[in-house]
């Protein structure tokens, strides 16, 4: 899959989250070991630094352990997976249910559309 950058965020960001969400998915699983920062950094055709600098935000975040000389790895903490991706789950709903206020659309009238019903003004 081809690497895209938007010029709103971070480039290093952006890495991070889309490994981020590789992980949660599932591609990388628990103690998997991490393509190598230049691996990364070729086939996303960008700085190393910039691949560490996304390496260090996962690491940061518990997800990602570097073991010395063998490379990066996915934590092998599946509790630690689960609460980001809770924390994940939390924070988009909260950014979808805001921008959907902006229109007068409630929570409410959101679930009430998801189980297949129809919304009332």
């Amino acid at each position: 899959m081809a690497w895209q950058f938007n010029a709103i965020e971070p480039i290093y960001l952006q890495i991070a989250d889309r490994l981020m969400g590789q992980i949660i998915r599932g591609v990388y699983g628990c103690g998997d070991r991490l393509p190598s920062v230049r691996e990364l950094a070729l086939s996303a055709e960008v700085n190393p630094n910039t691949i560490q600098r996304a390496f260090m935000e996962l690491q940061n975040k518990g997800l990602v352990v570097t073991e010395s000389t063998a490379g990066k790895f996915v934590t092998k903490n599946e509790e630690t997976i689960r609460e980001i991706k809770g924390a994940l789950l939390a924070a988009k709903t909260e950014t979808f249910l805001n921008s959907l206020n902006s229109y007068g659309i409630t929570k409410e009238q959101l679930i009430i559309y998801l189980k297949g019903g129809k919304t009332d003004g």
